[in-house]
């Protein structure tokens, strides 16, 4: 393996120089950059928090307007502790679901088909990735405000 330096001064990585140009890596060296690269990603997929720097840069992705940022990070911190895969069931027979902890009574469908105000299962609310869960939130703020979340009256309602 040869260390070069670019002309912007980034590192590459040139596994073989044939002519100038690299070489594509061969046998073992294929494979172990192939698992290398599946197991980085498949760890950050697995990650079960998310940092607050991740939920305000997705929500500035989905256009949320700035001083309502802090409200959805308090929400995710107090309901969920940013744990993305957090289910919490109740006696009552329902279970909230992810960062926003969304209650599956009328958010989400529990079924195989998507259902209520975020149009999706219940399923796709607990799981790594943030999108359904970001775009979920930001439907029942759309439709209820705030105050879907008892959470926000009592921790997060002073950002106003």
């Amino acid at each position: 393996m040869k260390m070069m330096r670019s002309s912007r001064n980034q590192v590459k990585i040139k596994l073989g120089i044939k002519d100038g140009n690299s070489v594509k890596p061969k046998g073992k060296k294929r494979r172990c950059i192939y698992i290398f690269f599946v197991v980085v990603i498949s760890a950050e997929a697995r990650q079960e928090k998310a940092s607050k720097n991740d939920i305000v840069n997705l929500l500035k992705r989905y256009k949320v307007p700035t001083e309502d940022i802090p409200h959805y990070v308090c929400i995710a911190e107090h309901a969920s502790g940013f744990d993305k895969v957090k289910i919490r069931p109740f006696k009552e027979g329902y279970e909230s679901y992810g960062l926003f902890q969304v209650n599956s009574t009328d958010a989400c469908a529990r079924g195989k088909y998507p259902g209520g105000i975020c149009n999706t299962t219940c399923a796709s609310l607990h799981k790594p990735y943030m999108n359904p869960q970001i775009e979920c939130a930001v439907k029942i703020v759309n439709t209820f405000c705030f105050w879907k979340w008892g959470i926000w009256t009592q921790f997060c309602r002073h950002f106003m």
